[in-house]
């Protein structure tokens, strides 16, 4: 549809083996996330991920409560604000009619700038 969609990231924390660091810590957004310092992109392929969807007249900030247990279970966690709600664009939300759209965009993104490929959809309320 043309409108941005705000994502927020979590990933589960690495083994302690797999800790390393490498260039400036907050170079680029990905490397501020919840998880761990590195190069974290190729760190997350074959992790299953949550796309979590908020309800109506919320925001990504909802999935606060479910990133424990997620997190814990070694998933990692997406978050986004539908279109017309908390920092994405647009005016309105349209209740889940649109909504889909800007889920499936999320997921396309996490497969191609994470190589994620392994899903499941927590959605509340609209979500």
């Amino acid at each position: 549809r043309g409108l941005r969609v705000a994502v927020s990231l979590w990933r589960p924390a690495a083994p302690e083996a797999a800790y390393r660091y490498s260039g400036a810590f907050g170079a680029a957004w990905d490397e501020v996330l919840t998880g761990y310092v590195g190069p974290s992109a190729k760190h997350l392929r074959g992790v299953p991920t949550v796309v979590y969807v908020h309800g109506n007249a919320s925001c990504r900030v909802e999935a606060l409560s479910v990133l424990s247990l997620c997190l814990g279970l070694g998933c990692a966690v997406a978050a986004c604000d539908c279109a017309g709600s908390g920092k994405s664009d647009g005016d309105y939300v349209s209740l889940g009619y649109f909504e889909a759209d800007d889920v499936l965009a999320v997921v396309n993104a996490l497969k191609t700038d994470y190589g994620l490929d392994r899903y499941a959809l927590w959605g509340r309320s609209m979500g």
